[in-house]
């Protein structure tokens, strides 16, 4: 079992997992690399840590996009429809690309 140390690192990288993979900017890589090297030996959990994180942050902005209204006139709604899908490869992006999976 981790340490309160290894906690509280763990759940660092949860929040900044969840948080970069939302509508927010952030840099969860960081996190993630910070505390490899402080506890390497946390190799495993914090991978498995941080892709739950992630993946819950995205679903999370999915739900978003679900629950608000469709607008037909919404800006990104017309950009995926003038460029088609092959415009969510701009979904690394800051700010922008989170707003297109939304």
């Amino acid at each position: 079992m981790p340490t309160d140390d290894a906690f509280v690192g763990l759940l660092a990288l949860a929040l900044s997992s969840f948080v970069s993979a939302t509508l927010f900017p952030g840099g969860s890589e960081v996190v993630l690399l910070t505390l490899l090297q402080q506890r390497p030996e946390l190799y495993w959990t914090a991978i498995v840590v941080a892709t739950a994180a992630n993946t819950a942050g995205g679903m999370t902005s999915y739900l978003i996009g679900r629950l608000l209204p469709a607008r037909a006139d919404a800006r990104g709604i017309r950009w995926v429809r003038r460029y088609g899908y092959p415009a969510l490869l701009l979904s690394w992006l800051p700010l922008i690309g989170d707003a297109l999976c939304v």
